[in-house]
């Protein structure tokens, strides 16, 4: 075998984090496929909302998390067929791998797929998402005009959601929007296990950096809206750079949080 190079279909790699050992099985191919599932569900068992199993549960019994799958999806699938064309679009798939986690014994306590890279047209009706997933949210002032208050939140709230959407874009005019939103409950709590809702967690920071946009009668429009929101969203200005805090999944009535059913 001196003389043969290449590159190995599989190869395994260990390593630990946080106290806990792992390994993992890198395949070293590429996939094309077009897959189609009307409903795919992975982890199916119950469990307690404390996260402990019940293997003897029957789905009726008070304290269960809401969905019985890790994992529901409805209407799965990965490519497409051209509508104009007839083609097939395949979804793209490079070095999968099976990920172990490994108590002190050796035994495994968790498994998680992946892949090196994936691209390709995915769609599906969320019912239940796990894991740990980060969403960059990015947007210019502009965008706020197209904030929709709830008003029945309380009209005071509504009505400083209402002027934001008025005086923010051509105050902060294109300056960039900026927030992190995640798996979450509806309550607005990180909730990364059998979540249906994504948005923004309580005191997760909305950013608008109107550096270089905002003069000294701007700042003072938005000094006084920032004195005038309610102490739970944290208002502030950082130079030119204003921050409101999620709370209970809105800021200043607008809904932050997303329920993945109703998309």
């Amino acid at each position: 075998m001196s003389n043969v190079t290449g590159q190995a279909f599989f190869s395994v790699d260990s390593y630990d984090y946080d106290g806990t050992d792992f390994m993992r099985v890198n395949l070293g191919i590429e996939i094309e496929t077009l897959l189609d599932i009307g409903e795919l569900e992975v982890g199916r068992y119950h469990r307690w909302e404390n996260g402990d199993a019940c293997l003897e549960c029957d789905g009726t019994e008070p304290g269960l998390e809401r969905h019985a799958a890790d994992l529901m999806l409805e209407n799965f699938s990965l490519g497409h067929i051209d509508k104009d064309t007839g083609e097939i679009d395949p979804f793209y798939l490079n070095e999968p791998f099976l990920e172990f986690a490994l108590d002190d014994q050796g035994t495994p306590i968790g498994v998680r797929l992946g892949f090196a890279n994936a691209k390709g047209w995915l769609s599906g009706n969320i019912q239940s998402l796990t894991g740990n997933i980060d969403i960059a949210i990015q947007d210019t002032a502009y965008g706020l005009s197209q904030m929709a208050p709830d008003c029945s939140a309380g009209a005071y709230e509504c009505f400083l959601g209402l002027l934001l959407s008025i005086l923010g874009p051509p105050i902060l005019q294109g300056s960039p929007l900026e927030a992190e939103a995640n798996l979450i409950s509806p309550e607005g709590e990180l909730d990364p296990v059998r979540a249906n809702m994504v948005g923004l967690e309580n005191g997760k920071e909305f950013r608008a950096d109107g550096t270089g946009e905002i003069n000294f009668f701007e700042r003072g429009l938005l000094d006084l809206m920032i004195a005038l929101t309610p102490s739970r969203y944290n208002a502030r200005r950082e130079g030119d750079v204003v921050i409101f805090e999620a709370a209970n999944c809105d800021i200043l009535s607008v809904p932050v949080c997303f329920d993945f059913r109703k998309a």
